[in-house]
Formats: C-alpha cells, sequence, structure tokens
C-alpha cells in the first residue's frame, strides 16, 4: 500500500507539543456526593481498601497489585483480550495483521485524550508504538505515514499483539514522579501515604465520578466499620468484617495464582535443604491461620495454566545431619504481625528436626516492595512469602519475581537466566507451555522457591451495582468506570 512507503519516522523529542512537563498534578478533595450540573442526578464514589496502597503509579511496576488496581482505572492498553482469545481495541479505529504475522498496521483513534489539554495525537503514537515494538524486539521497523503505522519484523511476531495487553506497556504519559496519565476514564488526583484519589475525566449517567483507595492499617483500621467502602477485596477472606460476608454478594473464583516461599542464599545445598524441610503444610497454617479455600500445587504454575500440576512439591528432608556446615542465620520476612505466635510455632517445630532457627522479621508491604524494586539492593532476609499470578493468562508474569528486575531472590543461577530467556522469546504457544513447565521445575530444582498453594479467591461486593460482569478478570480487579448503579 503506497501510503506506508517512505522514510522511517524519527522519535519525536521530549520537547513535543504533547510533553507534559508543564502538566501539574491538581490535588483536590473529592466529595462523596456530587450533583451533575442541571440534571439532578447524584455521582457516586467507589471506595476501596488495600493493603499495599503504593507510594507512585507507574506503569513499569504493573506487577505490584495496588499498582495494578490503580492502572486498570487510569489506563488503556492497545489492545484486549476480554474473552480470551479475540483481540480488540478501544483506540484504534482500525488495525490488521498479514498471516505471517509479520506485519502489522495501527491507525490510531486522535479523539481521545488524556486529559482536556493533552490529545492521543498521531506524533504521540508514532513514538510510542516505535517504542513499544523495540522493546519488544530490536529488530523491530515502524514506518508512519497518513493517519496509520507499520509494524515490520523480520520473523513472526504472533505474541506482538499479547505483549499490547499488558498494562506496563500501555499508552502512557508521566506527570509527575508519582503518577502518570493513561487513555482510561479515570486520572490521578490526590495521593498520599493513607489515600489515592481518583477522579472520572468524562462524566457518564449513573456511574461511579471518584474513585477513593484507603490503606489498611490492620486490624484495629477504623474502615472496617465504613459502610462506604465497596471493595475489601484485596484483605482476603479471614480480614474482611463480617458484615461484608453477610451483606455482600459472594463471587468465588479459581485465581491463576500461587502462593511461594522465595528461598534467597547463594548456597543452591542450603536452598535444596530449606525447600525439602520447611513442611509446606505447616507453614502454609501457620503464615495464613484458617485459610480454607485452596489448591495445593507442585510447581509455581498455577493451575489453571498449561503445564501445571496440583498436589505437594516433593520434599525429602535430612534433618540435622544436612549441610552441617550452615548453622543459619535464617530470616523469614514477614508482613502480616498477626500471625506471629503461628510463625513462632512454627519455627521452634523447625528448629526441633532441623536444628536450625528461624528469625521473623516484619516489614511492612511497602518496605517489602521497595527492597524487591530496587535491583542494587541485596535482599536481607532469606525466606520471603509471595504471591505471583497473571491476570491475562500468559507465563511472562509468573516468572518475573525470578526472571525480572523486581526479583524475591539475590541468587538466580546462569541456568535459569538462560531458561528465562528462552521463554521470553519463544513465540510458538506449545513450544512456550513446554519451556514454562521446564522452567517452573528448574526453578524448583534450584531450590530458588517452594510453592505453597493456590488460593480459591472469595469476593464480595455490594448488592447495587450494575454491569459487575465485565472484561476478564473483573472480580479481582475491578474496572469501576464500567459499573452503573
Amino acid at each position: 500500500m503506497p501510503m506506508y512507503e517512505g522514510m522511517t519516522l524519527p522519535l519525536p523529542t521530549r520537547e513535543n507539543k504533547y510533553s507534559c512537563s508543564a502538566v501539574r498534578l491538581l490535588a483536590f478533595p473529592v466529595l462523596a456526593a456530587l450533583l451533575f450540573g442541571g440534571c439532578g442526578l447524584r455521582e457516586q464514589t467507589w471506595e476501596a481498601l488495600l493493603p499495599d496502597l503504593p507510594a507512585s503509579v507507574q506503569k513499569k511496576n504493573a506487577e505490584i497489585q495496588g499498582v495494578y488496581y490503580v492502572l486498570k482505572q487510569t489506563h488503556e492498553p492497545l489492545f484486549r483480550r476480554d474473552d480470551g482469545e479475540n483481540y480488540s481495541s478501544g483506540l484504534l479505529s482500525s488495525w490488521s495483521r498479514d498471516l505471517r504475522s509479520t506485519s502489522y498496521v495501527f491507525c490510531p483513534d486522535t479523539s481521545l485524550r488524556f486529559n482536556k489539554e493533552i490529545f492521543f495525537s498521531r506524533e504521540y503514537f508514532a513514538e510510542y508504538i516505535s517504542s513499544a515494538a523495540l522493546r519488544y524486539s530490536p529488530e523491530a521497523v515502524v514506518r508512519c505515514a497518513g493517519a496509520c503505522c507499520r509494524a515490520e519484523f523480520k520473523r513472526p511476531s504472533r505474541g506482538f499483539l499479547e505483549f499490547l495487553t499488558r498494562y506496563e506497556n500501555a499508552p502512557s504519559i508521566a506527570v509527575s514522579s508519582a503518577a502518570e496519565l493513561g487513555l482510561g476514564q479515570f486520572e490521578t488526583t490526590e495521593m498520599s501515604k493513607q489515600r489515592i484519589m481518583l477522579r472520572r475525566k468524562k462524566r457518564v449517567r449513573g456511574g461511579y465520578g471518584a474513585i477513593i483507595l484507603h490503606q489498611y492499617s490492620g486490624v484495629k483500621d477504623a474502615n472496617l466499620k465504613n459502610h462506604n467502602i465497596s471493595d475489601f477485596n484485596k484483605l482476603g477472606v479471614e480480614a474482611r468484617p463480617d458484615w461484608v460476608k453477610k451483606e455482600y454478594i459472594s463471587f468465588h473464583n479459581f485465581a491463576l495464582k500461587s502462593v511461594n516461599v522465595f528461598i534467597n542464599h547463594p548456597d543452591p545445598k542450603v536452598r535444596r535443604f530449606l525447600y525439602n524441610c520447611i513442611d509446606t503444610v505447616k507453614f502454609r497454617d501457620a503464615f495464613v491461620p484458617n485459610l480454607k479455600n485452596y489448591t495445593e500445587l507442585r510447581t509455581v504454575l498455577p493451575v489453571g495454566l498449561p503445564g501445571a500440576g496440583g498436589g505437594r512439591p516433593p520434599q525429602n528432608c535430612g534433618g540435622k545431619a544436612e549441610v552441617p556446615y550452615f548453622t543459619g542465620p535464617i530470616v523469614l520476612a514477614d508482613q502480616n504481625g498477626g500471625n506471629l505466635p503461628y510463625l513462632k510455632a512454627f519455627a521452634d517445630d523447625f528448629y526441633s528436626r532441623t536444628g536450625r532457627r528461624i528469625m521473623v522479621q516484619l516489614y511492612s508491604v511497602q518496605d517489602l516492595i521497595r527492597l524487591i524494586k530496587n535491583p542494587a539492593a541485596r535482599r536481607p532476609y532469606t525466606l520471603a512469602v509471595g504471591v505471583v499470578g497473571t491476570a491475562w493468562g500468559n507465563y511472562t508474569s509468573i516468572f518475573v519475581p525470578v526472571c525480572g528486575e523486581s526479583r524475591y531472590v539475590d541468587y538466580v543461577p546462569a541456568g535459569i537466566k538462560a531458561q528465562c530467556r528462552a521463554l521470553s522469546g519463544e513465540e510458538e504457544p506449545a513450544a512456550k507451555t513446554e519451556l514454562a513447565g521446564k522452567l517452573a521445575a528448574s526453578i524448583a530444582d534450584e531450590g530458588l522457591l517452594l510453592t505453597l498453594f493456590q488460593p480459591t479467591d472469595v469476593f464480595n461486593y455490594p448488592h447495587r451495582i450494575k454491569n459487575m460482569f465485565v472484561g476478564r478478570g473483573f472480580l479481582e480487579y475491578p474496572e469501576v468506570g464500567n459499573f452503573r448503579r
């Protein structure tokens, strides 16, 4: 097609007209009930209580659940695959690809806005899609002419559209060190340690006009009695107030995630000793007392992804005679505090069986996130519990805590790194499934993590919400912009 002929478009500079260097983040109180001007309809506020309210919301940190919760409201990825099969886009006026998946044509909907002043312009889109294509493949070439851009690859790139469904690859503009503008229905208007406030860009009849996210402070948090809060689901079933379980609708969801003990030690023999001697049943009962809804897993892959397997991980503890030169310390990072008596009992049992003591160190969720996100920092713990999963049904985010920059562990063997690179570069679905299964087994063999269980989540939401069933993962990470009352 002639419209795509010509030279490669150079990337626009930061000084272009859509740059946000002069855009300031507004801060003002959001009232729970505001009247639409002249229409007589009351605007509602959605409120949620989160254990990991982020200090900043940047799309590069989308794997952190508090950040992802906000991004679901403020950003829109270039593509969606809500039914798990077919791709669609609310940001493109049209798009196409060739049969070999080597050439993609994207035509942006330039009527869209990041805010009142900044459009989703052709100039912005040219920079955005060029950057995205080059991150996906350094060999990619993007040519833009007229209203559209063509991304070309030297080899079939079937995973490019899936890559563009991830929120970390969504169109975005930084407005401060703490927040970014996206093409979602809301924008951030205020951030503090205790709450984040979002405001709908364009009012919608019957919709929520504002979102307030509160930081959970523990079992004495006053918000546990706040009947204006619609979403307590990030607290887990055990921490939710009884009135919520009685008054709200309950939904059961088999989540694509697993809960694991990450083992951070340079000696593979010590890692294997810990892997074999941490009784998964006793530790699970100590770390999450009274847990009822779960499935046991052999590896980090949750049931629901090809390659996963149920049942407990195979273990063979050598007791006090194993790795006799290792005397500790074993530091367990705990983010709860309420489970300390149970963890002490577990540590006493572990000492009686192995002769090594476990010391429990309390961390706030935010402090632990800062440690994990800092690639230069050494993790001061030996053991840390982390939840990994995927909202998209792909393998990439499952292995981020071992393969990515935001790792739970400092000591990743070269062989594991090579397998991670192979999985990242594989396009063929069957081959990708095979590589993911082998990588999960290798991570277990190296003693890098011990899988505890896969939760079966129970979600509670108010009866009054309409349009609840919208999109994939709507229960766990609601898209408030789609809800009506």
